[in-house]
């Protein structure tokens, strides 16, 4: 090669960023949104409208109901509609203070609102109501993990334990306490428990798969794969797998995970981006040039992508192309140094 490439040496593997929007069910399965949904067929706009007007006459004749407030919060939710579904779980709680489903919705509620304080109120309310409920426990322990305040999370968890010493979700949010807190050891033992007290626990091999990733790739390999064979779509766990193998030199099979990510989702970048700069150290430069392209026609803002693409235009000897990406880069990101370094290198050949 004329010039060594300077890249960016690794794409960060893919974080379970959203994880605070995440709640599970308290058996620590498979992960729900923190959205209250309904088992039957979809309602249609008109069907549901109808519904609201139903009950809203039933409260019209009846505002002392705190089940029909209830009804509607639930119909409210269906369509997003939380600012009305909170106002009416706030008049059901008002009206009978005594029923812990009550402050179940109106904690969900206040979640989708992205009101920690206010879920949290709720599910402690819930608590007091019912001290057996074990979801409950795992509710407060994981909102408590997101304020943070680690001692009501691990109170909260291991009061979960205490009932249920087998629950997976409990153990899971405890490493994720410990991984937050910079023990990596008590994150990986508690990840480690969590998948084998269900082996079915697919958030729980990621979290030991990334933890591996700088102490035993071969490891976290094997962590990763758990996660694909449970979800085989897993755009997450087939990236970070794509990337361990990567890391271990092991460029065919990196490739192999990052073209299935591409069928799942064609404009991922990541993907796209990585698959390119494989190709570009084993020289394969068309290919490289199509996949950089590929990435950043799916993030026009990407400029790793955009000085990539120019150093394999220097390889194919299209100086000029190299030269509008490099100065791409640099729009996108003036303080983009590699990219400056190249166009001084080009301006000193000429």
């Amino acid at each position: 090669m004329k010039n060594k490439l300077i890249f960016k040496r690794k794409l960060l593997p893919f974080l379970i960023i959203g994880f605070f929007v995440l709640l599970v069910s308290c058996d620590g399965g498979n992960s729900e949104e923190y959205v209250e949904t309904s088992d039957s067929i979809p309602m249609t706009e008109d069907s549901w409208m109808m519904e609201i007007s139903k009950l809203t006459d039933k409260i019209k004749e009846d505002s002392l109901s705190p089940a029909l407030y209830y009804e509607r919060a639930g119909l409210y939710m269906k369509r997003q509609r939380d600012q009305m579904a909170l106002l009416d779980m706030e008049r059901a709680v008002e009206l009978d203070s005594l029923n812990p489903e009550y402050y179940e919705r109106l904690g969900r509620i206040s979640w989708n609102l992205k009101s920690s304080r206010g879920a949290i109120d709720a599910y402690e309310k819930k608590k007091l109501l019912d001290t057996n409920d074990v979801s409950t426990y795992l509710r407060l322990g994981e909102l408590y993990l997101y304020l943070p305040d680690r001692e009501q999370s691990f109170r909260n968890l291991n009061d979960a334990l205490r009932q249920d010493r087998y629950n997976a979700r409990a153990y899971f949010l405890k490493g994720m306490n410990y991984k937050e807190m910079g023990d990596t050891q008590r994150a990986i033992s508690n990840f480690q428990t969590a998948v084998e007290v269900n082996p079915e626990f697919y958030d729980g091999y990621i979290q030991l798969g990334l933890l591996f990733l700088n102490r035993n790739t071969s490891h976290a390999v094997s962590y990763f794969s758990n996660a694909v064979e449970l979800r085989p779509e897993s755009v997450e766990a087939l990236h970070n797998r794509g990337w361990a193998y990567q890391q271990m030199d092991s460029l065919e099979k990196a490739i192999t995970d990052y073209q299935m990510v591409l069928s799942l989702q064609p404009r991922n970048r990541n993907a796209s981006y990585n698959i390119g700069y494989l190709n570009y150290l084993q020289g394969d430069f068309e290919n490289s040039l199509e996949h950089f392209s590929n990435a950043i026609a799916a993030d026009s803002t990407y400029t790793w992508a955009w000085y990539s693409r120019g150093r394999t235009h220097i390889e194919m000897n299209q100086n000029d192309r190299a030269e509008q990406d490099f100065r791409m880069a640099l729009a996108i990101d003036p303080s983009f140094e590699v990219a400056k370094i190249e166009l001084e290198k080009m301006a000193a050949q000429r």
